[in-house]
């Protein structure tokens, strides 16, 4: 995905009638970063998904959003982390009505959808696209995580583990006399990475960083490197691997070309870094679909300072 200011996405979607726009509310306040740019642009429908389990934190977040947007065709679609099922079957609702009329030319925001839900929304939207379609994505950069916290040490997104279930439309395959293959895409959290760890007898485990080559942020991947060693440190057996965080293509390509080394073992992927990797397991999921797709439900949130947002975006096509 290119990384690109304000100015310039304004200038991609010049001229373009957008038919929808995707998005989610959040307690992050880059869920309303692209929708500030979108302000002028010609869309028929826009969509704003939002998590209802958090209740105060999110509805004031989509009022605001409505607010911004009120000269627009809004429709509300509500998910909830602890039920999928439900949230499933509202995204599969919605989407079904997007994809009627021919060409669509779709705008997704998957900045602030939890990993779980984006996967989803990926999942369906995927099996609806036709080759007429266009779909971009649009990712709004990270400044800073934690920011209501100095220490890097003490710096924290979630705390506890209430749930570990595979993602709906990523079942994998399970072989019960095949061994079993743990992959994590580790970002800034080391609790839920040994929570799964110690859940599940995994043979083999394989923690993957984002790439130091080309970090979207050099702080964010300073502390990033610091957790995954101390990861590392407390399970020294596990192999290491990098993976781009800026282009799903390569990280699809990466993962499917690692694990055929590994074709004999059941193959779970927990996608936990940022969610542009995110959509790079998803493509290597659905094109590879005997991998299975994980996700960690954490107790608690940092809903008071989860996120800084930076004045850039990343944007490509799906």
């Amino acid at each position: 995905m290119e990384k690109i200011t304000l100015k310039d996405i304004k200038h991609q979607l010049a001229g373009c009638k957008v038919s929808h726009f995707l998005t989610c509310a959040s307690f992050e306040d880059r869920s309303s970063s692209l929708v500030k740019v979108m302000l002028g642009q010609e869309i028929d429908d826009i969509g704003i998904f939002a998590t209802i389990d958090f209740a105060k934190e999110i509805e004031e977040s989509r009022n605001h959003m409505c607010h911004l947007l009120q000269d627009y065709k809004v429709q509300k679609i509500d998910l909830k982390i602890s039920d999928p099922v439900f949230s499933f079957i509202n995204i599969v609702n919605y989407c079904v009505n997007i994809f009627v009329n021919e060409p669509v030319f779709l705008v997704l925001d998957i900045s602030t959808f939890t990993h779980e839900h984006l996967l989803i929304l990926f999942r369906v939207i995927r099996d609806y696209k036709r080759e007429s379609d266009t779909v971009f994505v649009s990712y709004t950069s990270v400044q800073e995580y934690s920011y209501n916290i100095t220490e890097h040490t003490d710096k924290w997104l979630t705390k506890g583990v209430k749930e570990l279930r595979s993602i709906i439309g990523f079942p994998g395959y399970f072989d019960p006399t095949r061994r079993n293959h743990l992959i994590i895409l580790v970002g800034f959290e080391v609790e839920r990475v040994i929570k799964l760890i110690e859940s599940f007898e995994f043979e083999m485990v394989t923690l993957i960083i984002g790439s130091s080559d080309n970090p979207m942020s050099i702080n964010n991947q300073i502390i990033n490197e610091h957790r995954y060693d101390q990861i590392l440190t407390m399970y020294s057996h596990a192999k290491k691997m990098e993976v781009s965080l800026t282009n799903p293509q390569e990280v699809k390509t990466t993962i499917l070309n690692y694990i055929k080394d590994f074709d004999d073992y059941n193959t779970v992927i927990a996608p936990m870094n940022n969610k542009i990797s995110t959509l790079g397991v998803g493509y290597a999921a659905m094109e590879n679909t005997d991998i299975q797709l994980f996700y960690m439900q954490a107790n608690i949130y940092n809903t008071e300072g989860y996120s800084k947002s930076e004045d850039c975006f990343y944007l490509g096509k799906l």
